[in-house]
């Protein structure tokens, strides 16, 4: 059944069903919510436990195994809520929760759900960029999984890895993904392996050097071709967008711009809701134009920071606005009336 479909149908479905049983198919729901990339469909599908996002969720009359999996899943959505809005205090919001939720899971002996919130707690620990934190949450998380728990700790060494790359520690990070493939393999986990191969890619790209870099970003591509794949089958078009703009920006890198341009295109018809292209500030863009023709630099950072602070840009529009400078600033470099019809 379509997601968007199961949404009204759990409505329906409540009068049916006990409380604690309303909670484990409103918990299913918001996951496979999260894993398509709709984190405010996740929240709504959280509604009747947690129907104020700013505050906590209500666990009154649950069992300590339904009200610890209220608390991680709300915890969970309250992260990439934030992480996605950038909402200052979120990550702290998100942090309690999934405590809470861990200490009774310990508690109860529950040790593959105390793995699984630790490595969501992690991820709220990475994205305030607390890398120390993150790492000690993933080790614990790691040491209590046996050779059973395949995609838990799949998820586990994927994020691991993820840390590593954004302390440029590029060597350990391919330690992990190697770790993670056999078990990545294992899995029919489409989101799964759309984020596998998606952040392999990343990391292939980052370890690209003049020596190797035609076959280090032959892999990237088609590491970013199977994570597109993955990510339709779960509609995520959130991440589907992120790896048409990384795939632009690499075509960029190649001066094969007409790509470049194809890609980030498709990314922006990705980003539900975010402005489209034509919108972003014709005024701006011309400036900067116009500085480059008369010889002077331009800082293609800048002006991406421009872009979003001066209009607002919201966050999926953020790594596009870069990208999407970078490749009008290379066609400044021939026209700078190339560069106006890009970046209008």
């Amino acid at each position: 059944m379509n997601l968007k479909v199961r949404l009204p149908a759990l409505q329906k479905q409540r009068d049916n069903l006990t409380l604690a049983e309303r909670a484990e198919l409103s918990c299913d729901l918001a996951k496979q919510f999260e894993k398509a990339g709709d984190y405010d469909a996740a929240w709504k599908a959280l509604a009747e436990f947690w129907p104020e996002a700013n505050q906590p969720p209500n666990v009154q009359g649950l069992d300590e195994t339904s009200a610890a999996a209220v608390l991680l899943r709300a915890g969970a959505v309250a992260g990439w809520l934030g992480g996605a809005s950038q909402t200052e205090g979120a990550q702290e919001t998100a942090k309690d929760l999934i405590t809470q939720s861990i200490e009774i899971f310990e508690r109860l002996g529950y040790t593959k759900s105390s793995a699984e919130a630790r490595g969501d707690l992690a991820l709220c620990y990475w994205r305030e960029g607390s890398y120390d934190e993150s790492r000690i949450n993933l080790a614990e998380a790691l040491s209590l999984l046996g050779d059973e728990d395949v995609e838990v700790k799949a998820v586990l060494l994927i994020r691991a890895a993820i840390v590593e790359v954004d302390s440029k520690k590029f060597e350990e990070a391919l330690n992990l993904y190697n770790q993670a493939l056999p078990l990545v393999e294992q899995s029919q986990n489409h989101a799964l392996q759309g984020s596998f191969h998606f952040e392999y890619g990343l990391l292939l790209r980052r370890l690209a050097t003049p020596e190797n870099r035609e076959a280090y970003i032959d892999r990237a591509l088609i590491e970013y071709a199977a994570a597109s794949f993955h990510f339709e089958q779960v509609g995520n078009h959130r991440y589907l967008a992120l790896v048409e703009t990384n795939l632009g920006y690499l075509y960029l890198t190649l001066k094969q711009y007409k790509e470049a341009d194809a890609h980030l295109d498709r990314a922006r018809r990705h980003q539900r809701g975010a402005a489209r292209p034509q919108d972003l500030p014709r005024g701006a863009c011309e400036r900067y134009a116009d500085r480059t023709e008369r010889g002077c630099p331009v800082d293609r950072g800048h002006f991406a920071r421009v872009l979003v602070q001066r209009h607002h840009l919201r966050p999926p529009d953020r790594v596009y606005a870069m990208s999407r400078a970078s490749a009008g600033l290379a066609r400044v470099a021939s026209s700078a009336a190339k560069a106006r019809g890009c970046l209008r």
